[in-house]
C-alpha cells in the first residue's frame, strides 16, 4: 500500500469542457438516421455516461440497425474532430498545480475511450499532473466506471482516496469501492443530482478544489 493521498479525477465535465465536441457528433447522429435531436440544453445533460449507451436509451425504438449507424456517425466525427474541441475549465490547471504541490497523486478514471483522453490531457497540457490514466482501452469497448475505479485503486494502493467528478454516475461508482465523492457543478451535473448520489462536499469554482480533495488532516 502507498503511503500517499490519492485524488481520483472524472475527465469530461470536471477537467475539459468537450461539449462542442460531443454536442455536434450528436447531431450527425441523430442527422444520419433521420431523426431529430432535441435541444442542445436536452443533448447537453446527456452528457457523462458513453454515448452509445445515450443512443441506445434515446434511439433503441428505432432497433439496433439505427442505434449502430447513429453510433457510428457519432464516432466518425468526434473521434477525429470532436476529441480536439475541448476547452479546460477556467482555473482548472492552476487546481491540479495546487492539488500536486498539496503532495497528491492524481489519476483519470473516465468514460472516454483511452486515446481521446490522452488527446485531452496532453493539448491541455493537464498530463503533467496525471500519474495514471484509467479508461476504456478502445471506442469500441465500454467498460464500467465501477471496474475503471478498481483498475485506479490496485493501480496506486492509496492510504487514503477521494474522488471528483461532475454528475452522479461518478459519485454513485465511486461509493461502491467505499470512496467519498466530491461534486462540481461547473460540469454538466447539478448540485441536487451530486448530493441525490452522496456527494461529501460541492465545489462550484475549481479554486475551492484543493481544500475539498486534501489529504484527511491537511489544511
Amino acid at each position: 500500500m502507498s503511503d500517499r493521498h490519492v485524488v481520483l479525477l472524472d475527465l469530461d465535465g470536471t477537467l475539459v469542457d468537450s461539449s462542442s465536441g460531443i454536442l455536434a457528433g450528436l447531431h450527425d447522429a441523430f442527422r444520419a438516421v433521420d431523426v431529430v435531436p432535441p435541444d442542445d440544453a436536452v443533448m447537453r445533460a446527456w452528457i457523462g455516461p458513453p454515448v452509445r449507451e445515450t443512443l441506445t436509451r434515446e434511439l433503441g425504438s428505432h432497433g439496433d440497425a439505427v442505434v449502430r449507424h447513429a453510433n457510428a456517425a457519432f464516432r466518425e466525427y468526434f473521434d477525429t474532430v470532436g476529441a480536439y474541441e475541448s476547452v479546460p475549465f477556467t482555473g482548472i490547471y492552476d487546481a491540479l498545480a495546487e492539488v500536486s504541490r498539496m503532495g497528491a497523486l492524481m489519476s483519470i478514471v473516465t468514460h472516454k475511450p483511452l486515446p481521446l483522453a490522452e488527446i485531452a490531457l496532453t493539448q491541455h497540457g493537464l498530463d503533467v499532473f496525471v500519474q495514471n490514466l484509467h479508461a476504456p482501452p478502445s471506442p469500441s469497448m465500454a467498460v464500467p466506471k465501477e471496474e475503471l475505479f478498481a483498475e485506479a485503486l490496485d493501480a496506486t494502493r492509496p492510504s487514503t482516496v477521494i474522488s471528483v467528478g461532475d454528475r452522479g454516475s461518478d459519485i454513485r461508482a465511486a461509493a461502491t469501492h467505499d470512496i467519498a465523492g466530491v461534486g462540481v457543478t461547473w460540469g454538466y451535473g447539478g448540485v441536487e443530482e451530486l448530493l441525490g448520489a452522496g456527494a461529501v462536499s460541492i465545489a462550484t469554482v475549481p479554486t475551492e478544489l484543493p481544500a475539498l480533495v486534501a489529504a484527511p488532516g491537511l489544511d
